[in-house]
């Protein structure tokens, strides 16, 4: 343990997301392990839809996470997960100075696969100053190959790391039994942020059309932001077998994925590597979702049925063709992939071998 003493500078629960999730997952892995670790929790009190906007709030609540600085002095290595909009990057300015000059181990995580696209929308000015910002990194990591394109403009090739996302210890500790999966009713899930680009309006409407053609039940979990809050709950209450569930955790979400069939993810967010979507595969789910460069480096079609963004009629097609192809040997085959392939233990090592460089 060569650089054992690390500073976490990113979100933690709650709200919960998934990088806030697998911030604490990675810290509390660290910890059984002999690490010294210590955290300073960038998390909105709130959850909020335009996660990354700039407002004058955000800035005063981001500003007093510099009373933390000294913190650093304590640490080698300064573990980050900034965004990746501007202010995503940009409110983390001081933290990024302070450990280069104090020359700290800098690793920086980028858990979305929209950072190169906000970075190309920005002003000749912006995009200097987040280069200037996220440069001083000693190493980068992403969840897939497709995504190593977020860091180049900042890092040397050689200097960014792939590191898979993972599937919690609590969800595999026990065999979900596939043959329970079975196709009388599809029992749909919805585990996800309950937000507007997360497709949740366009499922809603879907499954509004499909009344009276299907035999089907949704539980949705999640937050909902109070802006949407009254939209999204009236359309659930008008669907004949809706329920929400709120946010789920631990034993709850285990209850809920196993209780599924099939897993749904409309989202049209420019996506990471989606951990729900990896508990929906270890739990024996069907996986309906949109397309993104993540899901394609790992999955198939044979193991995922994408579906077109923004398009209701694709997700009823889908949903359609569900009843007419399921298939239980598939659905084992997907769920030993994964299992074998996005666990805790080899997202920590992969990180701690970073650490080490």
């Amino acid at each position: 343990m060569k650089n054992n003493k690390v500073l976490f500078i990113g979100p933690f629960p709650e709200p919960i997301t998934g990088m806030s999730l697998a911030n604490k997952v990675l810290f509390d892995s660290l910890n059984k392990k002999g690490y010294k670790v210590d955290l300073i929790n960038t998390s909105l009190y709130s959850f909020e839809e335009s996660v990354g906007n700039f407002s004058i709030k955000k800035l005063f609540f981001f500003l007093k996470f510099n009373l933390y600085l000294y913190k650093i002095l304590r640490v080698k290595t300064i573990y980050i997960t900034p965004g990746s909009t501007f202010f995503g990057v940009a409110k983390y300015l001081l933290f990024f100075m302070f450990s280069y000059l104090l020359k700290k181990r800098i690793v920086v995580h980028i858990h979305t696969n929209n950072l190169q696209s906000e970075y190309n929308k920005i002003s000749y000015f912006k995009k200097r100053f987040v280069k200037f910002i996220l440069s001083k990194s000693s190493f980068g990591i992403v969840l897939s190959p497709s995504l190593k394109n977020n860091l180049l403009p900042f890092l040397q090739d050689e200097k960014i790391f792939i590191v898979n996302n993972f599937i919690e210890n609590q969800i595999i500790s026990k065999q979900t039994t596939i043959e329970n999966k079975k196709i009388d009713c599809l029992r749909i899930v919805f585990l996800s942020n309950l937000m507007t680009k997360k497709g949740i309006f366009l499922l809603l409407e879907a499954l509004k059309n499909l009344e009276g053609d299907l035999n089907y039940k949704i539980n949705l979990a999640g937050y909902i932001d109070n802006s949407v809050k009254d939209e999204v709950t009236s359309k659930i209450k008008s669907l004949k077998n809706a329920t929400y569930l709120g946010v789920v955790r631990d034993d709850d979400k285990k209850r809920l994925l196993e209780w599924g069939n099939v897993f749904v993810f409309p989202s049209y967010l420019t996506e990471g590597l989606p951990l729900s979507i990896l508990e929906a595969f270890a739990t024996g789910n069907y996986i309906i979702s949109t397309e993104h460069p993540s899901l394609i480096d790992f999955f198939d079609n044979g193991s995922i049925h994408f579906i077109e963004k923004k398009s209701v009629k694709s997700i009823e097609n889908a949903l359609k063709e569900v009843v007419n192809n399921f298939d239980v040997n598939k659905l084992l085959k997907n769920q030993q992939n994964v299992k074998a392939n996005f666990t805790v233990e080899n997202f920590t090592n992969s990180i701690i071998t970073i650490f080490n460089k």
